[in-house]
């Protein structure tokens, strides 16, 4: 086997051995493997300078709300879970939400936990299987 592949086998058994047998595992080591893997996904997917503006236009609640759609939201955890893990990307998609509706008096109760939480989630799914990849969003 070529050496760089040979590298590249046992750097990914590295990383995905010890998520096979995660449940089997005490809640701290869980969580190091977890974390582990979301370092790995957040190393995959680089964001795009238009990306960070989007982020950083959203933040100061200058995005006009009437174009905050669906795809809006989409892009908007894949900007944060491209930087954070999981847990953080939700925290920080969660102020920006509230912020966003506070500064622009629409009714915070548009605000779903438990939806954002999903959406988090899912899109994390998809970060981590898909291929490497650096933003290209218009």
């Amino acid at each position: 086997m070529r050496p760089f592949i040979s590298a590249s086998l046992r750097a990914a058994e590295r990383l995905i051995l010890p998520l096979r047998f995660a449940a089997l595992l005490p809640n701290r080591q869980r969580v190091r493997c977890s974390r582990r893997l979301e370092r790995a996904v957040s190393m995959k997917h680089r964001l795009s300078a238009t990306d960070r503006e989007f982020r950083k236009e959203f933040e100061a609640c200058k995005f006009p709300p009437a174009e905050f759609s669906h795809r809006a939201h989409v892009r908007l955890a894949y900007v944060y879970l491209t930087e954070h893990d999981t847990d953080a990307a939700h925290q920080l998609m969660q102020n920006a939400l509230l912020n966003f509706l506070r500064y622009h008096g629409i009714d915070v109760s548009k605000y779903h936990q438990t939806m954002t939480r999903a959406w988090i989630m899912a899109v994390r799914h998809f970060m981590e299987i898909s291929l490497d990849s650096e933003s290209h969003f218009t």
